[in-house]
């Protein structure tokens, strides 16, 4: 679950790199057109851009999935039968530090986009985890 879940944040996070990086492009160009910036200008930027876009595709994805395993690691606390059969310890522990983690990310990095730039890192994350938290609870029902 770990590992398709940080495989959807990972690609989601990589897609988002992807496509702010094409829309610069396309904003510099603009700036060309109507004269607010050189040629060489757009060149130079979109030079930079490459370089920064070419860091970002790999480090932001690793970040993310590094958060996702983390944010996922407290649900080995489901090995304890105590945890295990009170479904609100059983449900925190699958869920709590996820959310809160998204929350803290969530309000630091909102942007012009609003949460639409966060949907294909933690959507894919948040459904893998639900359909193993409802499997789960229906192996260990009280």
């Amino acid at each position: 679950m770990v590992c398709v879940s940080g495989a959807c944040a990972f690609f989601g996070d990589f897609a988002i790199v992807q496509i702010e990086s094409r829309s610069f492009r396309v904003e510099q160009q603009q700036q060309v057109r109507e004269g607010l910036i050189t040629e060489s200008e757009m060149a130079d930027n979109i030079k930079r851009n490459k370089a920064y876009g070419g860091m970002a595709s790999v480090i932001f994805p690793l970040i993310t999935l590094i958060l996702s395993a983390i944010a996922t690691a407290p649900i080995v606390a489901n090995c304890a039968a105590r945890v295990r059969r009170n479904k609100w310890l059983r449900f925190a522990s699958f869920f709590l530090l996820p959310l809160v983690a998204v929350a803290i990310f969530c309000a630091e990095g909102v942007n012009a986009n609003g949460l639409y730039s966060f949907a294909p890192m933690y959507v894919p994350y948040f459904v893998c985890l639900t359909v193993a938290y409802i499997r789960f609870s229906r192996k260990y029902r009280n």
